[in-house]
């Protein structure tokens, strides 16, 4: 079935302005406006209420159906927030409105809206996500884009769509015999009428909108002069007695040829001043040098950053104070207190030799780690049984807690990749690599630790010899 009207669908983030131009579209074109918001509350085309969002819950289902047969008609104009559950075949053209995100956020502010609400509206609106949802229901030749920030563009935008339906639907004339000269007489004089009142239409309507952006910052609100001139759009009936225009076969489809909008007033979006070509002759004005002038610096190239024409530049007049030590270390701290509840949990097994690993599985020391860990002695009086550690530094406190409950603290070097060996062994498992042999520490920091690391981790602890057991074992 072929339809005689168009099917238009206007769409857009709540407060674009669809149903303001939904309704005086309607209005100037004789289409039928259907505003799905209120069809759903009015129907009860919901599936109940939605707290958060402060909405109705919309069942797509139930709306396809109660418009089927209405679109199929044709000659409707479809407003709502939403394009991607209609059918394809209803619609002729696809409209998505978009407003600057200072405009929309003040236009979503006076109507109430929650901070939860108003910034998913905004962020909608930034990412374009009812245009790319039209892109993809939809052919991309029938989606319409148009910019709704002021009073000036729903004037022109309404002069555009008002175009688009005349000139696809365009007015149909056919003529009995019997009447084929009255009825030629009678339609020349409305079309001389019509042009009439178009002129004044649009010196009025220009007059209003060139007036109204002098004067007043353009609000969402339409002027009342701007759309009290498209009553006038509507072709009117320059005979009274002619009530019935069917009787001689005239038949209005949508608009006359007396819209706003004429091919000649389209302007492309180019850029009105050319880009400067430079070197091109001397008749362009940059020619020759091209702007550079004759000899110096300037003329031969940008000159090196930070040179000030010969005198003491910033970067050497500034005074310079302190210096970052390449070779700076940072170690996680933990305390012994930290570590007594996380045994006292079960998270942690004191019969075992606890690790970095340990520490880090169990959540006793953060993700984010450097060079190691310190054993910090915070809570050392929780201390009650032996324990024994392998970390990177130990406090002198901590070291006395534990040994005096007789534990041990061992402190152990890894390097760089030592260290993720120790920490993240499944990731060279992953790769299909072997895990790195422990590195032996630089001359600096032979002093600071007891032994180089092993890896995989370790469970069980390296006994301390005293000099008198390492002298009678080597004697043996």
């Amino acid at each position: 079935m072929v339809r005689k009207r168009p099917n238009i669908l206007v769409t857009g983030t709540p407060g674009t302005g669809k149903t303001t131009t939904s309704s005086a579209l309607a209005e100037a074109t004789q289409l039928h406006h259907i505003n799905v918001g209120d069809l759903v509350k009015a129907k009860n085309l919901h599936d109940g209420w939605d707290d958060e969002l402060d909405c109705y819950i919309i069942n797509e289902d139930l709306v396809c159906d109660e418009l089927e047969d209405t679109m199929e008609e044709g000659g409707n104009i479809v407003d709502y927030h939403g394009c991607d559950f209609f059918p394809e075949r209803w619609f002729d053209l696809v409209v998505v409105l978009q407003t600057d995100n200072t405009v929309l956020y003040d236009r979503l502010t006076r109507r109430g809206y929650s901070e939860s609400k108003l910034s998913n509206n905004i962020e909608c609106e930034i990412f374009q996500t009812l245009l790319e949802e039209a892109k993809e229901s939809y052919p991309e030749d029938i989606v319409l884009p148009l910019k709704s920030d002021s009073i000036q563009d729903i004037s022109t935008n309404l002069s555009t769509l008002a175009e688009w339906v005349r000139s696809l639907f365009p007015l149909q004339l056919t003529f009995s015999p019997n009447e084929e000269g009255k009825s030629k007489l009678l339609i020349h004089s409305h079309i001389k009428q019509t042009n009439m009142l178009r002129r004044r239409v649009t010196s009025l309507l220009s007059t209003t909108i060139r007036s109204s952006s002098i004067r007043t910052k353009p609000t969402l609100s339409p002027s009342p002069i701007s759309f009290q001139s498209l009553h006038f759009l509507q072709c009117p009936n320059p005979n009274p007695s002619i009530s019935n225009a069917k009787a001689f076969g005239f038949q209005p489809q949508g608009m006359r040829a007396y819209s706003l909008l004429s091919l000649n007033d389209l302007i492309g979006k180019v850029p009105r001043k050319q880009k400067t070509r430079k070197g091109r002759g001397i008749g362009s004005g940059k020619g020759k040098t091209a702007g550079r002038g004759h000899k110096g610096q300037k003329a031969r190239g940008s000159g090196k950053l930070g040179f000030e024409g010969g005198q003491t530049p910033l970067r050497r007049r500034l005074p310079k104070r302190g210096f970052k030590n390449p070779f700076s270390l940072t170690f996680q701290p933990v305390g012994l207190g930290k570590i007594a509840k996380l045994i006292n949990a079960g998270k942690i097994d004191s019969s075992e030799l606890i690790t970095m690993k340990t520490l880090k599985d169990t959540g006793a020391i953060g993700k984010q780690i450097k060079d190691g860990v310190r054993l910090m002695g915070r809570g050392a009086e929780q201390i009650q049984w032996p324990i024994h550690f392998e970390v990177s530094r130990v406090t002198v406190r901590a070291k006395e807690a534990v040994e005096a409950a007789g534990g041990s603290v061992r402190r152990v070097y890894y390097n760089k990749l030592g260290f993720q060996a120790l920490l993240k062994p499944e990731w060279f498992e992953k790769k299909g690599r072997l895990l790195p042999k422990a590195a032996r520490p630089p001359p600096k920091q032979k002093d600071k630790v007891d032994s180089i690391g092993r890896l995989p981790a370790p469970t069980k602890p390296i006994p301390f010899f005293t000099e008198g057991e390492v002298a009678s074992s080597s004697s043996t």
